[in-house]
């Protein structure tokens, strides 16, 4: 999945801190309702996947996952 642009990784990292921006601004506004609860538990999916995506491209940019020097 390597890639020789850097897009995937602008669009990976720009999806990660707008899970983190709403997911502050869900909680500042009202922890106690249940959509806000549900939507930060998505937003938390979000960041995990997001995070995911980008330490795997990031090790394959540096060639740590395929096992290459």
């Amino acid at each position: 999945m390597s890639s020789s642009t850097p897009l995937p990784l602008l669009l990976n990292t720009f999806t990660l801190a707008l899970a983190v921006s709403f997911l502050l601004i869900v909680l500042w506004y009202d922890t106690r309702r249940t959509i806000n609860q549900l939507f930060a538990l998505f937003l938390i999916a979000v960041q995990i996947w997001s995070l995911g995506f980008l330490l795997e491209f990031l090790l394959e940019e540096v060639n740590l996952l395929t096992g290459t020097a």
